[in-house]
Formats: structure tokens, sequence, C-alpha cells
């Protein structure tokens, strides 16, 4: 598995997560707390596996690919 299928995985993990989370609450905005609780656990886990597992060249690559082509 390469570092963006695996950080592809935790997002969806993340959603599901966060959506179970929202609708195992009764209150909003305790629900509204754990959803986002949830979301930045999911893109913290998600930042550590890609900086695992993913090689400098890779990064290099991506890094100068984001400056040449920066997002809209």
């Amino acid at each position: 598995m390469t570092a963006s299928t695996l950080r592809f995985a935790i997002s969806l993990a993340t959603l599901a997560g966060a959506f179970r989370a929202f609708m195992g609450v009764k209150n909003t905005w305790v629900a509204v707390g754990a959803v986002t609780a949830v979301i930045i656990l999911g893109t913290i886990i998600g930042q550590v596996i890609d900086r695992r597992f993913t090689d400098v060249e890779v990064r290099r690559r991506d890094l100068e690919d984001r400056v040449r082509n920066p997002p809209l």
C-alpha cells in the first residue's frame, strides 16, 4: 500500500467515525465537538502516516508540483 492509499483509507475511516459520533450523541453541541475532535485526530494521524511511509523523493516532487501548480 502506498502512503496516499493509506491516507485515503484513514480519511474514509475518519468520516465514518465522525458520522457515528454525530449520530450517537443527543446534545447537538457535544456532537459538533466530538465530530471536530474526530476530524482533527484523523488529520493528524493521516499526516503522521504520510510522513512515515513516503520517501524524500516523493515529498520533493509533490512540493515542486504544488509550487508550480498552486491550488485554485
